[in-house]
């Protein structure tokens, strides 16, 4: 550990960026700020920022942080552990740690479980909570303080030249040993006495003054300076960040360009945060004695400039900082007020969350239970969105006392109730039981749903459920329905459900609406200004991927399915994360990477912790398709798994039959389906047909396939064709197309030709010992991003337990680590 500690304004982070700039190794940046006080945020923070150096190295800590916000331990050193894997050193380093709150548990389970080539570099005002003597004790720790970073006498002279500001020898000691080499009071008395103050008279001053250096020193930098400028900069001092045109509207003043610009030029701490758009913030010293200013003209003064800056703020769409300042002016009300009509226009408090999520909370704690009685619809769509944002564990507490206070609620509340428990068990993977809650609440509304609030999205809602439950036609049904009815909402009509329809038409097979639809829903959405990951918008993403990955389009598919995992993750919404990771999985399997869609299928189940019996059909219906791909002997015991009486497992028996050779079985299976309904299945129904009949009657095989591929040629269908088997290579070699169809045909036998090789056989290459079942099952996990302790969780044993299994799996494998173990059972056939 490298431990950087001293006082503000001792160039700390200064210091530490041109390291990091310089340094050879890869450096996972992380700067802290108020908001990390919260210890699941800023572990959050530091994943994020770690993900974003070595992608994948946090995906484990992720997934201990989604089953249990509070595991943060585990979530270190599941991150320290994949870290061991990455061959190069690295670097994490957190400045302004004094920011944050980490508790000493996390913070040394950390440094403790830190691979030797990887370094922890922090940067703070004071001492983080460890063990310091005992990393001291054992070598392991480097420390730069106060007296490492000041100036030395000469560095000082240097600084000074650098001003030309014709300082005696004399002078130069004096400000030397009254600064004590800080390097920020020597820039503030540098710009001092730039401004024209006597250098005899200004020591003097300095040397007689019973206040703080840090705050003589600004003082004095203000005074040099005139008094609309001092005006300026003391109202300003509330924004945490600022362009011209904000602080114009904050101030009132019209040259507020050309002030900053002057703020810049005589290096008054003004700090640029994005060059491109001129955005600009105080340094931190200057702006904590700006802000002292502006409090001690009192409170009157302190909630008008907070006022100013969230009516502007409000004006240009920045939700979460008008929030912030009507937190800081403890205007409970008024942040309400905000919420909701960032509410009506996005329907989503995405792009706000922390910021909404502490309003709600204030909220809901000040003014919800008065407002159960006066304006209960309110209360049940903040305790919706509270939902979204945490998942929140006392809204169904909050929603029945709404329930109780309101027996006889009708029409619109009553839909709203339904509503928000909808999403409730949405959340919990529970379509199942949000449909019990929706399907009520659309006959009260029969039909006539309002153009704005909650109950905007009754129909979109239901049409979710139906997707998580796996039943595409019930869902394409409510959502067609919605399109032809518009409620007036313009995020709800031209966003939310074209994406919803797109994505049902893409899992149908009809790519060309699919398309149409979602391009229609991001093109409204940039045209609304509603953001990138709202509810309509994912799906519309999940459209687009899933028309590529059928199509063939690799490459696209690949970059959409980025999209889809960032919107996704910034939506909050648990059930588009599923969605999301289910389609990565998809898109492995497409691709031929077993392990990764494997890993990606253990993600999408961990998303919920008590999922329904629908939703676990859906995750075991993919567990199976990546069996008949890569591993067939384990697909008949996954098929076993399934729902029998559901289509989908009819039609995965039957492919499974087609894979066996098993022909006379899958047409009786094929015999015995209803009548497929959507593009998809009556192409996926007509092409195991003729392969069903391809070894007996070679007519009617193609006859069936030609139906088949009439109904795919005009969508482009790639992938649900070749899917079926390795045999539709010799099904296509048989066929002999129309003219019209040859391009297309073509175009089909170029890629079975890539999928022909024979079902796996596996390999006998003699280990140290064979592995007893319960140890290929260890094994297996071991190939997921699983942590120790949840893989003993899902095996129902204790961790010890595990690791006794490991080392057993080791031994016989004659591998010394995880890698090594999945590296070995690959190649004897075992995974």
């Amino acid at each position: 550990m490298t431990l950087v500690s001293a006082p503000a304004g001792y160039g700390k982070t200064a210091m530490l960026s041109a390291w990091a700039t310089a340094c050879d190794e890869p450096v996972a940046w992380l700067s802290c700020d108020p908001s990390d006080e919260e210890p699941i945020r800023f572990m959050s923070c530091l994943l994020a920022a770690i993900s974003a150096r070595w992608p994948g190295v946090a995906d484990d800590a992720w997934v201990v942080l989604e089953r249990n916000p509070t595991d943060v331990h585990d979530a270190v050193v599941a991150v320290a552990n994949d870290l061991s894997n990455v061959a190069d050193p690295g670097v994490i380093l957190v400045d302004d740690l004094h920011w944050a709150a980490p508790s000493r548990a996390l913070l040394t389970a950390l440094v403790d479980a830190l691979p030797d080539h990887v370094r922890f570099v922090a940067g703070t005002r004071r001492d983080p909570p460890l063990s310091l003597a005992r990393l001291r004790l054992h070598g392991e720790l480097l420390e730069l303080r106060a007296d490492d970073l000041r100036f030395t006498p000469a560095e000082s002279e240097g600084f000074f030249a650098l001003h030309d500001l014709g300082l005696s020898e004399g002078d130069l000691g004096r400000l030397h040993d009254l600064t004590e080499g800080w390097p920020a009071g020597e820039q503030l008395a540098a710009l001092a006495l730039r401004r024209g103050s006597g250098i005899d008279a200004f020591i003097d001053a300095l040397a007689s003054t019973d206040r703080a250096v840090g705050d003589f020193l600004v003082s004095e930098v203000l005074a040099g300076l005139p008094p609309e400028v001092q005006t300026f900069l003391v109202e300003t001092s509330v924004l945490d960040e600022f362009d011209a045109a904000l602080c114009q509207d904050v101030t009132g003043i019209a040259e507020a360009d050309a002030m900053v610009e002057g703020l810049l030029a005589d290096g008054l701490f003004v700090v640029p945060i994005d060059d491109r758009a001129r955005r600009y913030r105080y340094h931190h010293l200057f702006r904590t004695f700006l802000r002292a200013r502006l409090a001690s003209v009192g409170p009157a003064g302190v909630h008008d400039a907070h006022d100013r800056a969230c009516r502007a703020l409000e004006a240009r769409g920045d939700t979460a900082g008008a929030l912030r300042h009507c937190m800081a002016m403890d205007d409970i009300e008024r942040g309400g007020q905000i919420i909701r009509a960032a509410l009506e226009r996005t329907m989503s408090l995405a792009d706000c969350a922390e910021a909404a999520e502490l309003a709600v909370r204030e909220w809901l704690l000040v003014r919800g239970q008065e407002a159960i009685a006066t304006d209960p619809l309110r209360v049940v769509e903040l305790v919706h969105q509270l939902t979204i944002l945490t998942g929140a564990d006392d809204a169904p507490s909050w929603l029945e006392r709404v329930r109780r206070a309101h027996p006889d609620a009708g029409g619109e509340l009553a839909a709203a109730i339904a509503e928000a428990w909808g999403e409730h068990h949405l959340h919990q993977g529970q379509p199942q039981e949000a449909l019990r809650h929706l399907g009520p609440a659309a006959d009260v509304v029969d039909g006539d749903l309002p153009a704005s609030g909650l109950v905007s999205l009754l129909q979109a809602s239901i049409a979710r459920a139906h997707i998580h439950a796996g039943d595409l036609d019930a869902a394409g049904a409510v959502i067609d329905e919605a399109l032809e009815r518009p409620v007036g909402s313009p995020a709800t009509d031209s966003v939310h459900h074209p994406g919803i329809a797109g994505f049902v038409a893409a899992a149908g097979g009809e790519l060309k609406r699919a398309e149409a639809m979602a391009g229609r829903a991001l093109r409204s959405a940039e045209r609304l200004g509603v953001g990138d990951h709202g509810l309509g918008q994912v799906y519309a993403r999940l459209a687009q991927l899933e028309c590529h990955l059928e199509r063939g389009e690799h490459e696209l598919a690949a970059a959409a399915l980025d999209d889809v995992k960032g919107a996704s993750e910034r939506s909050r919404r648990l059930t588009l994360r599923c969605l999301a990771r289910l389609a990565a999985a998809r898109t492995a399997r497409a691709l031929g990477d077993e392990g990764e869609a494997r890993d990606w299928l253990v993600q999408a189940r961990l998303t919920y912790a008590e999922p329904d019996a629908s939703v676990r059909q859906v995750f075991d219906e993919e567990a199976v398709a990546q069996a008949l791909q890569f591993d067939p002997p384990m697909a008949a015991r996954a098929i076993a798994m399934l729902d029998p009486d559901r289509a989908t497992t009819q039609v995965l028996r039957s492919r499974l039959a087609l894979l066996e050779r098993d022909d006379r079985t899958a047409a009786d299976i094929l015999d015995g389906m209803p009548a497929p309904t959507t593009r998809r299945e009556r192409v996926e129904h007509g092409v195991q047909r003729a392969l069903s009949v391809l070894e007996r009657d070679v007519e009617e095989a193609n006859r069936r396939l030609h139906d088949a591929l009439t109904l795919a040629q005009p969508e482009g269908l790639i992938r649900v064709v070749v899917d079926q088997g390795p045999l539709v290579h010799k099904l296509l070699l048989s066929y002999t197309p129309a003219d019209a169809q040859a391009g297309y045909v073509e175009d089909l036998l170029a890629v079975t030709s890539h999928m022909v090789a024979p079902v796996r056989v596996r390999a006998t290459q003699a280990l140290v010992a064979p592995l007893s079942d319960r140890e290929v099952t260890v094994l297996r996990y071991l190939c997921s991003r699983l942590t120790y302790r949840e893989i003993a969780g899902a095996l129902y044993v204790s961790v010890n337990t595990l690791k006794s299994h490991v080392r057993s799996v080791y031994r016989k494998l004659g591998v010394e680590s995880r890698r090594g173990a999945v590296d070995a059972g690959r190649r004897a056939g075992l995974i």
